[in-house]
Protein backbone atom coordinates (compact mmCIF):
# COMPACT_ATOMS: atom_id res chain seq x y z
CA UNK A 1 0.00 0.00 0.00
CA UNK A 2 0.95 3.72 -0.92
CA UNK A 3 1.31 6.56 2.09
CA UNK A 4 -0.70 8.81 0.08
CA UNK A 5 -3.57 5.99 -0.75
CA UNK A 6 -6.90 7.53 -0.08
CA UNK A 7 -9.81 5.03 -0.01
CA UNK A 8 -12.45 4.76 -2.02
CA UNK A 9 -15.50 5.97 0.60
CA UNK A 10 -17.99 3.24 -1.08
CA UNK A 11 -16.00 0.11 0.04
CA UNK A 12 -17.56 -1.69 -2.67
CA UNK A 13 -21.18 -1.40 -0.82
CA UNK A 14 -23.99 -0.54 -3.10
CA UNK A 15 -25.14 1.99 -0.37
CA UNK A 16 -23.45 5.05 -2.07
CA UNK A 17 -25.07 4.07 -5.38
CA UNK A 18 -28.33 4.25 -3.32
CA UNK A 19 -27.56 7.83 -2.27
CA UNK A 20 -26.82 8.57 -5.55
CA UNK A 21 -29.79 7.60 -7.27
CA UNK A 22 -31.94 9.28 -4.45
CA UNK A 23 -29.56 12.60 -5.42
CA UNK A 24 -28.24 12.57 -2.28
CA UNK A 25 -24.74 14.02 -1.39
CA UNK A 26 -22.23 12.00 0.38
CA UNK A 27 -18.71 13.38 1.38
CA UNK A 28 -15.60 11.99 3.27
CA UNK A 29 -13.86 13.30 5.75
CA UNK A 30 -10.16 12.37 6.54
CA UNK A 31 -9.00 14.00 9.64
CA UNK A 32 -5.37 12.78 9.23
CA UNK A 33 -5.16 14.66 5.67
CA UNK A 34 -3.70 18.42 5.44
CA UNK A 35 -6.13 20.85 5.11
CA UNK A 36 -9.17 18.81 6.89
CA UNK A 37 -10.40 19.71 10.62
CA UNK A 38 -12.86 18.29 12.16
CA UNK A 39 -14.20 19.84 15.43
CA UNK A 40 -14.89 16.75 17.10
CA UNK A 41 -15.16 18.08 20.79
CA UNK A 42 -18.14 20.27 19.80
CA UNK A 43 -19.84 17.48 18.13
CA UNK A 44 -19.46 15.05 21.21
CA UNK A 45 -20.99 17.74 23.42
CA UNK A 46 -24.02 18.51 21.18
CA UNK A 47 -26.84 16.81 22.52
CA UNK A 48 -27.31 13.22 20.50
CA UNK A 49 -31.29 13.17 19.37
CA UNK A 50 -31.09 9.52 18.08
CA UNK A 51 -32.72 8.51 21.13
CA UNK A 52 -35.66 10.79 20.49
CA UNK A 53 -36.24 10.51 16.83
CA UNK A 54 -35.65 6.69 17.34
CA UNK A 55 -36.02 5.02 20.41
CA UNK A 56 -35.67 1.53 19.32
CA UNK A 57 -32.44 2.46 18.06
CA UNK A 58 -31.14 4.08 21.63
CA UNK A 59 -28.53 1.73 22.08
CA UNK A 60 -26.52 2.67 19.22
CA UNK A 61 -25.92 6.28 20.35
CA UNK A 62 -22.45 5.75 21.25
CA UNK A 63 -21.57 5.01 17.60
CA UNK A 64 -24.53 7.48 16.09
CA UNK A 65 -25.17 11.12 16.51
CA UNK A 66 -28.33 12.92 14.82
CA UNK A 67 -27.39 16.56 15.99
CA UNK A 68 -30.29 19.60 16.12
CA UNK A 69 -28.54 22.64 15.35
CA UNK A 70 -31.47 24.44 17.12
CA UNK A 71 -30.11 23.09 20.40
CA UNK A 72 -26.58 24.00 19.97
CA UNK A 73 -27.33 27.82 19.21
CA UNK A 74 -31.36 29.60 19.54
CA UNK A 75 -32.45 30.33 15.90
CA UNK A 76 -29.11 28.38 14.64
CA UNK A 77 -29.13 26.67 11.48
CA UNK A 78 -26.47 24.45 10.08
CA UNK A 79 -24.67 25.35 6.06
CA UNK A 80 -23.15 23.08 4.26
CA UNK A 81 -21.04 24.48 0.81
CA UNK A 82 -19.92 21.71 -1.30
CA UNK A 83 -17.87 22.56 -3.94
CA UNK A 84 -17.89 18.57 -5.57
CA UNK A 85 -15.80 19.75 -8.61
CA UNK A 86 -12.79 21.47 -6.46
CA UNK A 87 -13.64 18.48 -3.91
CA UNK A 88 -13.94 21.14 -0.90
CA UNK A 89 -16.76 21.28 1.59
CA UNK A 90 -17.44 23.35 4.84
CA UNK A 91 -19.83 23.23 7.12
CA UNK A 92 -20.59 25.87 9.71
CA UNK A 93 -23.25 27.05 12.59
CA UNK A 94 -24.62 30.29 11.14
CA UNK A 95 -28.33 31.90 11.13
CA UNK A 96 -30.71 31.20 8.28
CA UNK A 97 -30.04 34.71 6.27
CA UNK A 98 -26.22 33.61 6.28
Amino acid sequence: MKENLTLDVSLGTHFLNELIEMDTLYLALFPGQEGNRLNEKFLEHAKNRLPDVLPDAADWARAVRVIDASDLAEGAVLHLNANTLKQKVVCYLGTPEA
